[in-house]
């Protein structure tokens, strides 16, 4: 667990370099947004990741998909409702990089990158506290 929470930090830091120019020299760069979109969906994966180890580790009934994950351990009062609403969006961000890469649009991928990081490193910091590291 310890190696995926450093790599997924790694990636958000280097998604939160790639956004600070703004939404337009985001959007202006390709290249830097084809990165910042390939790093934030790597990063997003390894939170859907720790997610299903720490309701592995935990013996919680198994979650119908990756964004149930989350709320499963919610329910199971592991980790705060709001926070998981919230990393079950950032799923469905994921999902829309992963699945339409060459559609995402930039825009709308800087802002809710910009305003979701804060809360991933949240969730990232509750498995890191959950997990004893």
């Amino acid at each position: 667990m310890a190696r995926k929470l450093a790599r997924a930090v790694a990636w958000l830091d280097d998604v939160e370099r790639r956004l600070g120019g703004g939404a337009a020299a985001f959007a202006a760069d390709a290249d830097n947004a084809d990165l910042a979109a390939f790093h934030l969906q790597l990063a997003l994966q390894e939170c859907v990741d720790l997610a299903a180890h720490w309701v592995a580790a935990e013996a919680l009934p198994p979650p119908a998909s990756a964004a149930a994950t989350f709320d499963a351990l919610a329910v199971a009062g592991r980790l705060d409702p709001a926070l998981a609403g919230t990393m079950r969006g950032a799923t469905s961000l994921r999902n829309r990089i992963a699945h339409g890469y060459g559609d995402v649009d930039l825009a709308r991928l800087h802002r809710e990158a910009s305003e979701g990081l804060p809360s991933v490193r949240r969730y990232l910091a509750a498995v890191a506290a959950a997990a004893g590291l």
